[in-house]
């Protein structure tokens, strides 16, 4: 999830995307464009204009983006963001969902550097802890939000993700070594806490939040800090 907002949005991209309009019951229509798009909500639904055109579609329930090639990114006003972008209607507040259909190792790229920073090479160890971290958190939460809209917020509520713009070379090359690898406790993914400080020493989970004990999540000294 990108955001929730009761703002019009501007998407746009460097080449040619397709979109998908979805009304409340028919089947989608389909559109090829390489301006730039606003959607807006009016009138119970999603609006899509182009500038040129005028208005494509109205009273829509769901519309998609998508790139036409894998390395191409779309701008949700102006930012830059790899993988399709879904907004759908959200009536009852007369708002837009926003959300960033993505693939995983694509969505690591616009957290890693977020959460960690911008590193040197003789920091690559980090870079890689970093991304089996974030890596094995975001597949958790995504196995326990199986009910909801999506998977992960885009905040510090989940982890910090700001897709293509924040994207470095060495945080890329991390994820590429550390590519399928997580951190499991008897064969099951483990939930990856992790914090930007951790004050020379971590705490059992129990007392930090209202969450039950688990042998993983314990005091360990940083002899380091």
């Amino acid at each position: 999830k990108l955001l929730q907002t009761e703002n019009s949005l501007k998407i746009s991209s460097a080449g040619s995307f397709s979109i998908r309009c979805y009304p409340p019951q028919d089947d989608p229509s389909v559109f090829f464009a390489t301006a730039d798009i606003e959607v807006g909500f009016s009138l119970g639904g999603i609006t899509v204009n182009q500038k040129s055109q005028g208005k494509l579609q109205t009273g829509l329930r769901q519309v998609s983006f998508i790139p036409r090639t894998d390395n191409q990114w779309l701008y949700l006003n102006g930012k830059p963001y790899r993988g399709a972008l879904e907004i759908k209607c959200i009536p009852d507040t007369k708002s837009l969902l926003v959300l960033n259909i993505v693939n995983l190792e694509d969505y690591l790229k616009g957290v890693v550097p977020a959460e960690i920073g911008n590193l040197s090479q003789p920091e690559m160890e980090a870079l890689k802890a970093q991304a089996i971290a974030s890596r094995t958190y975001a597949l958790f939460q995504a196995s326990r939000n199986r009910e909801r809209e999506y998977d992960l917020e885009a905040t510090v509520m989940d982890q910090t993700y700001l897709g293509a713009a924040i994207e470095d070379a060495l945080a890329n090359r991390a994820i590429q070594l550390t590519r399928g690898k997580v951190l499991t406790y008897k064969g099951k993914l483990i939930c990856s806490y992790y914090s930007t400080n951790c004050g020379g020493k971590t705490e059992y989970i129990e007392e930090v939040w209202d969450k039950p004990p688990e042998p993983y999540l314990i005091p360990v000294d940083d002899d380091t800090f």
